[in-house]
C-alpha cells in the first residue's frame, strides 16, 4: 500500500500547534512554499521554524500569525533584503535588550566558542519536485546551475 499522501492531509497530520518544522534546508529552488501556504491555510500558531538560512516563506510565516520562533541565520530574500515581518517583530521583541549565549573555551586553541546546541526537530519539509518508485527522489540542484 502507498504511503502517499495529499500535502493538505500530511500537514494537518504531522504539524500540529507548537512543532519544530525544519522547511527547506536546501538551494532557493527547494524551498517549500506549497508546504508553507498550507500552513498559513490550516493557520498553525506557535511553530519554531529551522533554517540554515532561511527565505522569504519564513516571512509570510511569521506575517500570517504562525510562528514564535525562528531559528536561521537570515530571514528574507536575497533581492529583497530582510524581511519586513521578520524585521518588524524582532525590533518589537529585542528593542533595549540582547539575546543571551552560552559560551566556553575552546580545547584545541582556548579561544572562547559559542555552545549551540542540535536542532532536533519535530518534523522536516523538504520541497520534492519529482518522486519516483521505491521513495527515490531525484534532486539535481538548482536549474541553470549545472
Amino acid at each position: 500500500m502507498s504511503k502517499l499522501v495529499k500535502l493538505a492531509k500530511s500537514i494537518e497530520r504531522f504539524v500540529l500547534d507548537g512543532t519544530l518544522v525544519a522547511k527547506g534546508m536546501a538551494l532557493e529552488a527547494a524551498i517549500p512554499f506549497a508546504a508553507g501556504h498550507e500552513l498559513i491555510r490550516q493557520q498553525r500558531r506557535n511553530l519554531t521554524l529551522i533554517g540554515q538560512i532561511s527565505d522569504i516563506l519564513f516571512d509570510q510565516l511569521i506575517g500570517a500569525g504562525c510562528v514564535s520562533r525562528i531559528m536561521a541565520a537570515w530571514v528574507g530574500n536575497v533581492s529583497a533584503g530582510l524581511g519586513h515581518n521578520y524585521s518588524f517583530h524582532q525590533w518589537q521583541r529585542y528593542s533595549g535588550k540582547k539575546p543571551g549565549f552560552l559560551w566556553a573555551v575552546s580545547p584545541f586553541d582556548n579561544l572562547p566558542v559559542t555552545l549551540i546546541p542540535a536542532l532536533r526537530p519535530d518534523v522536516t519539509i523538504l520541497q520534492c519536485p519529482t518522486l519516483r518508485r521505491r521513495r527515490q527522489r531525484p534532486f539535481m540542484g538548482q536549474p541553470g546551475r549545472e
